[in-house]
C-alpha cells in the first residue's frame, strides 16, 4: 500500500476526526493508505457504487480493487469519498469524512 505524507495525514485526521481532542483514540495506529471508496458489497451479494456507511460484514471496495470488511455499523452517504486506513496490532480503522469505522482485513 502507498504511504501518505505527514501533511496529508494531519490534514485528514483533523478533518476526519473532527479536531485534535478526538485524536487520542488513534494513538499507536499507523496510517497505511488513503484510498477512494468506489462502492460496497453486502453479505447477500447486493451492493452499490456509492458509500452508504457500514453494516456488519459489508465489504467496502476501493478504487484499486481491494476491500476491507466492516465490523461496526454506521450510516453515511457519499459518492467516491476518500478513506484513510489505519492499523494497530491487526485492528483496522477507516476514517471517512467525520466518521470512523471498525474494519477487518
Amino acid at each position: 500500500m502507498k504511504l501518505i505524507s505527514t501533511t496529508a495525514l494531519l490534514s485528514c485526521l483533523f478533518t476526519c476526526a473532527a479536531g485534535a481532542r478526538n485524536l487520542d483514540k488513534y494513538v499507536g495506529y499507523t496510517v497505511v493508505a488513503k484510498k477512494t471508496i468506489v462502492g460496497y458489497v453486502d453479505k447477500d451479494g447486493t451492493g452499490d457504487k456509492s458509500f452508504k456507511g457500514c453494516n456488519f460484514g459489508r465489504k467496502i471496495v476501493f478504487d484499486d480493487n481491494t476491500y476491507l470488511t466492516c465490523t461496526s455499523y454506521g450510516y453515511q452517504y457519499a459518492y467516491r469519498p476518500e478513506a484513510v486506513l489505519l492499523v494497530r496490532d491487526g485492528s483496522w480503522k477507516m476514517l471517512v469524512e467525520n466518521e470512523s469505522y471498525d474494519m477487518q482485513n
